[in-house]
């Protein structure tokens, strides 16, 4: 009602033992499609409500690397986001549009196949699957992953074959971008690399404004 292009949430479960692919949270992801949005999911880290932005933080804990919390949380969080989605979500929801932001780009190229193969093996162990289709038809199908401009991943995810699931962010409007307001032309294609003006064309028009409906 208010014109918001989108919705966004901290992809970890607010409750253990309920994880995002749960019924429970089918009324949310149902109110979501009606709405006609996008689902952002952007991770984040030491907020004091339960589990929630400490995303494989207990296996840093006391670490000396100073980087080590963020690395883990924004990175791993949304790949386990993409697993939960793809997984379960986006079957049981097939409108539902997700994007997953400040994460790179890099890890969908190998996460998706991974996955998919992890998909293949599923019926050996003799518990039902919830989707008959693979995590990256579902993720071709209704996902979305955004990255930093410059970022040299998006070649491995154009030669994945996910050249339309691809959104580049510029940060806007952190005060701590230092490349702000020129940050986009770092977006453009480095020698050599498989981006070129069809994909850099989806990357920062395209495929935004198909996401957003713009």
């Amino acid at each position: 009602q208010l014109g918001f292009r989108s919705v966004a949430i901290i992809p970890d479960p607010p409750i253990l033992g309920i994880p995002l692919d749960h019924p429970y949270y089918d009324p949310l992801w149902s109110c979501i499609e009606e709405l006609g949005v996008p689902l952002g999911t952007h991770e984040a880290m030491y907020h004091k409500m339960g589990s929630v932005g400490y995303v494989a933080q207990n296996h840093v804990e006391g670490t000396t690397i100073p980087y080590a919390p963020h690395a883990v949380s924004f990175g791993f969080g949304e790949m386990m986001a993409a697993l939960a989605f793809t997984g379960a979500i986006c079957p049981r929801h097939p409108d539902l549009t997700v994007v997953f932001t400040e994460s790179s780009v890099g890890w969908a190229a190998t996460w998706l196949a991974f996955l998919d193969e992890k998909w293949e093996r599923a019926p050996l162990t003799g518990f039902p699957v919830p989707s008959d289709h693979p995590p990256s038809y579902w993720f071709a199908r209704q996902c979305f992953v955004s990255g930093e401009p410059g970022e040299a991943d998006y070649q491995y995810c154009v030669e994945a074959g996910l050249e339309d699931n691809l959104l580049v962010a510029t940060d806007f409007p952190h005060p701590e971008d230092e490349h702000f307001p020129h940050g986009l032309t770092r977006a453009l294609p480095r020698r050599g690399s498989r981006v070129g003006e069809t994909q850099l064309r989806k990357l920062l028009w395209e495929n935004g404004a198909r996401c957003y409906g713009l």
